[in-house]
């Protein structure tokens, strides 16, 4: 079944230009990569939707109580991981309607939590604007929220004729005041990332939002997702060649649609490579013990 979605999968990228598959969303096993995907798809959604210069959201970072202004150090921390700052992302490429997804649990009650689908509706009124020179508006500073609309999750599906006031419009909760349905502000962030440097402990920290574009996740994001269309990349990272842990992650990547001719292969992988992926040992032992604890419950329910 692995060789044939390869061979089947890797010939059908000129699909990728049908909207179908321009609005489907790309599942790696690198955060490089992720990142990589995520800018160029947003350049690609802001020149369709007619949004020629998107507005640019860069972390702010502080030492102390102190914003650090200087531009090869901030240039420096921007390109820092993200899991240094508990995940907070460096920036945000930003217009109307920009497929979002929340990376944390931060409101529960309005459907603020981690993996929770939003696209963007609009920045606080505080914001600041200037041209960065390279096609997008820079936000000085930070805004003091963002404006999300979240997707409805109601009983209707997308069926948004059957949304009214009975039903909050497809939300759990009943539009807040002055917002349109389902619209919600989320808030800025601050994680820290401590070191030393010359004998000296020196703390930096990040503010920035809960917010990740969802043109592209990593395979761990995607855990648990049921997927109309998913893009694959199921080559593997340099330092984790047949590996377990690459096991369990093509797995994952694999499973997220239900149908094979909704998935296209990002780039081409060899069956080979494939067909020599084993799980780890504790893994089969762990089944093994499963299995017959199942076999032992039905004979004693017989």
């Amino acid at each position: 079944r692995l060789h044939r979605t390869v061979r089947t999968y890797c010939s059908r990228h000129n699909e990728i230009e049908n909207n179908d598959w321009m609005n489907a969303p790309c599942i790696v096993n690198r955060n490089s990569l992720r990142l990589k995907i995520n800018d160029e798809r947003a350049h690609v959604f802001s020149c369709r939707t007619g949004f020629s210069k998107p507005f640019l959201f860069e972390a702010n970072h502080f030492i102390g109580k102190k914003v650090i202004t200087d531009i090869a150090i901030q240039t420096y921390l921007l390109g820092e991981k993200e899991d240094k700052f508990n995940r907070l992302p460096s920036k945000l490429v930003l217009c109307p309607g920009m497929p979002l997804m929340i990376t944390e649990n931060v409101n529960v009650s309005l459907g603020l939590v981690n993996g929770a689908y939003c696209s963007f509706y609009g920045l606080s009124p505080d914001c600041d604007f200037k041209d960065d020179g390279n096609g997008k508006v820079l936000i000085n500073g930070c805004p003091s929220y963002i404006l999300v609309k979240l997707d409805p999750i109601g009983e209707y599906g997308n069926d948004s004729d059957s949304y009214n006031e009975e039903n909050n419009y497809g939300y759990r909760f009943a539009p807040l005041s002055s917002l349109p349905p389902g619209v919600v502000p989320v808030f800025p962030k601050k994680a820290s990332y401590s070191f030393s440097l010359s004998g000296k402990h020196i703390s930096i920290t990040r503010r920035s939002f809960q917010l990740q574009l969802r043109f592209a996740f990593t395979d761990i994001k995607s855990q648990g997702a049921s997927m109309t269309r998913a893009i694959l990349d199921l080559t593997p990272p340099p330092d984790k060649k047949g590996s377990s842990q690459l096991f369990n992650s093509i797995y994952v990547i694999l499973s997220r649609t239900k149908k094979l001719k909704d998935t296209l292969l990002l780039r081409r992988v060899e069956p080979s490579f494939l067909m020599s992926l084993r799980p780890h040992p504790y893994l089969i032992k762990e089944n093994c013990r499963l299995e017959e604890r199942c076999r032992l419950t039905l004979l004693n329910i017989a």
